[in-house]
């Protein structure tokens, strides 16, 4: 995600409104990708002991990537819609845009737009539904960070089949959201 992003590779010029940018998207597909990743190999039967002894921090940071799946779409559709949002500049999604580009080539800067087109607010009415499913595992993530692997210990026992569950439910969600990206990618290319 970072090469891409510093390369622009497959990341248009052209600024869009908040998670429907190409730098913005590929920032979070990128982060969901790293958490999903964690959340798999936390629950996982081979568990490194470092991953482990990282439940004070990896667990809040999982989850509030998790919860960016409902929130960053659903701040983009509520600018959006809200009355007057003009091209200030001051809307958080707005902001959101310029945050994921600051790795990119320098570009002639550019305003970012204040409101959606038809197709762009088609797709993040989607991604609030798809975010619904994305915060499925912000419950695990707190539960690791608060109460730890003493916690996991005791699901284990009373569900032994959990870590297999959880672990494999974890990996089918990066790999939704790679083939989410590569469809994105297609769709743009014109496929």
């Amino acid at each position: 995600t970072l090469a891409q992003l510093r390369t622009s590779y497959f990341i248009s010029d052209r600024l869009r409104m908040g998670v429907m940018d190409d730098a913005a998207l590929t920032v979070y597909a990128g982060l969901y990708s790293a958490a999903a990743t964690w959340l798999a190999l936390r629950t996982s039967t081979f568990c490194p002991p470092e991953v482990v002894a990282l439940d004070g921090v990896l667990p809040w940071i999982a989850a509030t990537i998790f919860a960016y799946s409902i929130f960053g779409p659903a701040i983009t559709l509520a600018e959006h819609y809200r009355q007057g949002g003009g091209d200030d500049g001051d809307l958080l999604s707005q902001k959101l845009v310029r945050a994921s580009r600051v790795l990119s080539p320098s570009r002639t800067p550019q305003s970012v737009p204040a409101s959606l087109s038809e197709t762009e607010l088609f797709r993040t009415n989607g991604l609030v539904f798809i975010g619904v499913l994305g915060c499925v595992f912000v419950p695990a993530c707190l539960a690791f960070a608060v109460e730890g692997q003493g916690w996991w210990e005791r699901v284990c026992a009373l569900h032994p089949k959990q870590n297999l569950l959880e672990s494999t439910d974890a990996l089918f969600a990066l790999f939704a959201t790679e083939a989410s990206m590569v469809s994105t990618r297609c769709a743009i290319s014109g496929v």
